[in-house]
Order: structure tokens, then sequence, then C-alpha cells
């Protein structure tokens, strides 16, 4: 009796399960969908946090290389602040020396300044310190010193493409450049490093009145005099590429004002107070500004010197291109002249002409014209043109 109860019972409710079928069915697909989202939810969420991690792996501690690498990719849209590229010129920097000071027999730091290029045991041996040597660069001056996070964040706002390894005094340079605060050129390579001998580092994106001042404010009073009636020399012709005394064919002139001036106290000390602004103006109107009389003296004093030991010439046909070659596009193609492709194939010193190759052609270059497209539409001086000046005062 218990035995049919019991099966009974267990018909009752099979019957009543196959009468609710539907219902079942449905909450069976229910589970499924709700478990399928539940499982796609939590993989796009892990893949989520993953993206999220791998975007913030590369930043470092290091806020400052973080920025850097993020703006050194920056390119600007202001096709006129085009600066020279200084690849292939070396740079002087600043180095510490810590060796044994001989007097004292202790440990002493020195700085020097020298081309990056320069060996260690070069770099040593330009000290009295007695080795052992620990070698490195001065981190704290301004041209080592690696731009900070306000230069950038502020070169950014003003779309100033950020070259490789640009540090605070470059970065200063190239800001000032881009507010009007600085002259369209350049320092030359050649005041860059002869600067750089005299124990001055100094930006290649300064001026060439910045590199002037430096050289006439050295600490040289010989190296002061002949590098300002070099100077002097420059202003009095129209000479825009300010380059090096050991450059010009009058350089023992310029020696020899050295040697005459060098007891001249009153002299040195005028030269010495030429500021950044008293050189643009020499530079600029060709002449000093008279309310100065001291300076306005110095730059007479030298005039004069020169006058009775260089001989007077007649202008040449380069010379007449003077007007044209502080423009700011002029001054473009004469730092494209420094390229290493546009090397000359052949050069004459006495027709003072040269052959370069073009992208399809040769072109014949001299002082006063060029074959290429550039000079034959402009007619004004191209860049074959200016590397011709430069190879030919190098050969003489």
């Amino acid at each position: 009796m218990f035995i049919f109860d019991l099966l009974t019972g267990f018909i009752n409710f099979i019957t009543t399960l196959l009468s609710l079928w539907p219902l079942l069915v449905a909450l069976l697909i229910f589970i499924v969908i709700y478990s399928l989202r539940c499982s796609s939810s939590k993989k796009a969420q892990e893949s989520s946090c993953s993206n999220s991690w791998s975007s913030e792996e590369p930043i470092t501690l290091n806020t400052t290389e973080s920025s850097y690498s993020s703006y050194s990719t920056f390119k600007s849209q202001d096709l006129s602040f085009d600066y020279p590229n200084y690849e292939q010129i070396s740079r002087f920097h600043v180095y510490k020396i810590k060796g044994k000071n001989p007097q004292t027999n202790r440990q002493k730091t020195e700085t020097i300044i020298l081309k990056e290029d320069t060996s260690a045991e070069i770099i040593a041996q330009k000290t009295y310190l007695l080795p052992p040597y620990e070698i490195s660069i001065d981190s704290n001056a301004r041209t080592e010193r690696s731009a900070s996070e306000a230069q950038l964040k502020f070169a950014k706002e003003l779309n100033i493409p950020i070259p490789a390894s640009c540090s605070v005094e470059d970065l200063s340079f190239l800001i000032s450049r881009k507010l009007g605060e600085l002259e369209a050129d350049y320092i030359t390579p050649e005041l860059l490093e002869i600067a750089g001998k005299n124990g001055i580092c100094l930006s290649p994106y300064s001026s060439p009145e910045v590199g002037i001042e430096a050289m006439l404010h050295s600490g040289d009073d010989k190296q002061c005099l002949t590098f300002f009636s070099y100077f002097v020399y420059c202003v009095f012709h129209g000479i825009w590429h300010i380059t090096a005394p050991e450059h010009s064919k009058y350089k023992k002139v310029f020696e020899e004002f050295g040697d005459a001036f060098l007891s001249d106290a009153s002299l040195l000390e005028a030269i010495r107070s030429l500021t950044y602004d008293h050189i643009w103006f020499w530079r600029s109107h060709g002449a000093p500004d008279k309310r100065n009389k001291k300076t306005t003296q110095a730059f007479l004093t030298a005039t004069e010197f020169l006058e009775v030991n260089i001989p007077v010439q007649t202008l040449n046909s380069w010379e007449n291109w003077k007007a044209d070659h502080g423009s700011t596009k002029q001054i473009q193609r004469q730092w494209r002249s420094y390229a290493k492709r546009l090397s000359p194939i052949e050069i004459s010193t006495d027709s003072c002409q040269g052959i370069f190759q073009g992208t399809s052609e040769r072109y014949i270059t001299s002082l006063s014209k060029c074959t290429c497209p550039d000079f034959m539409k402009r007619h004004k001086p191209c860049k074959h043109m200016y590397r011709l000046a430069y190879e030919l005062r190098n050969k003489n």
C-alpha cells in the first residue's frame, strides 16, 4: 500500500512538471543568457584593465624624461620657425674632472669645456690634477641640464619643435626667438667652436651677438682685443657671416692689433662694456651708437688701425650681395649649405668656381651666379653659392 502511494505521488509530480515545461524552458534560457553576458562583461573589464596598464607601463618616475619623449616627437606647423640641424656639428660640453690635488694631496673637482668627442685621456690631461680621475658631464650647467617641464609645456603652447637632447639653455633661446626677442640669424659653427676653445660653452641656438659678447668678455686680454678688431672689420665692411679671426686672411693684422693695445686698460674696459644691445646696434647699423662715447672711441681706434694695415680693395661680386644675406630665407640657405651631401665635386681657387651635384644634373657655381633652379628663379645667392664661399675661404 505504501509503495503504491509513493508511485502515485511520483507520477503526479512528473505530470505537474510536464504541465509547467514552457516555464522551465524559459527559465533555463534566461540562466544561459545571463551567464553568457556576465562572462562577456568580465572579459571586457579584464581587457580594459589590461589596456590601461599597458599604456601606463612606459611612464617612469623621471617626469622630465617621460614628458621630453612626448614633446620630442612634436612637429611644428610653423614653417618659418626653421632652425639649423646640428647633427653633424660637434658640440662642446662642460666636463667635471675629479682627481688628486698635487699641492694638498686631497680630492678636488675642476670643470673644463671640450668637444663632445674628446677622449677621456685628453680630458684628464687638460687639468693639473693627478690620477685616479673621475670624469662626468656637469649636469648643473645650463647647456647640459635637460629642459624643464615648464619650458617644454610653454614651448608646446608656442608650437616650437623640440630638438633632440634639448637643454635649458637651448630651449630658452628657441622660446626667445619665437617671442621675437632674438634676431633671425644663428651663431655660426666657427664662432661656436672658437668660443668653446676659449672655455665658453654656448648653445648652438643662440645668436652671433651672444657669441661676440662672450668672446669680448673672455678673460684673455689678447684674445679679447684680437677678436674685437676682427668684429670691427666685419661691421665696417658689412660682413654678415661672423666666424673667427683665424678664418680671415687678415688674421695677422688682428693679432697685431691685440699686441699693440695690450697695455691700453681704457680700451679693454670699453670693449668689455659692450652689451648684447650694443653689438646688435653695430651689426644692424654698420656703425656704433655715437651717444656712447666710450664704445664709439673704441670702434674708431680699431678702424684707424685697420685702415692703415689693410689695403683698400674694390668690392667684389660676392660683397655686392651683403644687403641680402641677413634675411630669414637667405640665412636658412646659409645653414643648409653646411649639409655634408652638398660637398662640391670640384672647386677651382683660381677662378673661384665650383661644381655641385644636383638632383638630376650638375650645377656650375661662382660667387656671382649659379645654374641651379633656385638662383635662376630668384637671382639671389643659393645654398651652392654659400657653400662655395665657405670652401673658398677655408682654402685661402
